[in-house]
């Protein structure tokens, strides 16, 4: 037997939240589009026969929100089941999330008081806890005692060669962003700092 063209059935989809059980409901069924009847035929399906995936896979996408008050890392759970026609749920591996509503902490290796001008190596060490890891750092500088501003692009580095001029004083922050966007921002001051001088 020869499947049907399914370009000729169109998908009703439906869906239903219930928010005792917390479960989302998605029933999509092919119906004739000239009738809007549904299709009794199992091989006019929507889905193509997975022989060549993912020519016969789907999905639906959803978001939502964590219950307020969850502190780090407090574990969601989730999963699902699909059911093609009258055969029994196939149910998907369970899905784990952590909750992070931290911002991960850097701390700047301390500087001398003066250090010879050309290279400077600024290093430093994040940790984000038991949140979802620090994703980039961006470093600060301040020449002068001035205004911090970005030194150069975020990066996932610990450590930066940075070009000092003999007689100027260079003051550095660096901040992390982990990867659920916790952190970043503009620094108020330097917390590292020195003068850098001719030898």
């Amino acid at each position: 037997m020869t499947a049907p063209d399914t370009a000729s059935v169109s998908v009703r989809v439906t869906g239903s939240f219930d928010p005792v059980d917390r479960k989302v409901v998605w029933t999509l069924t092919a119906v004739d589009p000239a009738t809007g009847i549904r299709v009794s035929n199992p091989l006019a399906g929507f889905l193509a026969p997975d022989a060549t995936p993912p020519e016969g896979e789907g999905y639906v996408s959803y978001t939502v929100s964590p219950r307020a008050g969850l502190a780090t890392p407090t574990k969601i759970k989730t999963q699902a089941s699909a059911v093609f026609d009258q055969n029994p749920a196939l149910p998907t591996a369970i899905l784990t999330n952590k909750i992070d509503d931290q911002a991960p902490d850097v701390k700047v290796r301390a500087l001398p008081t003066s250090t010879r001008a050309g290279r400077l190596t600024l290093s430093w060490k994040g940790n984000d806890g038991p949140g979802s890891g620090i994703a980039t750092y961006q470093v600060y500088v301040s020449v002068d005692h001035k205004a911090l501003r970005r030194l150069g692009r975020p990066t996932t580095k610990s450590s930066v060669v940075v070009r000092t001029t003999a007689g100027h004083y260079y003051g550095f922050e660096v901040v992390a962003t982990d990867h659920v966007g916790n952190g970043g921002g503009v620094p108020r001051a330097a917390m590292v700092g020195t003068k850098a001088v001719r030898h």
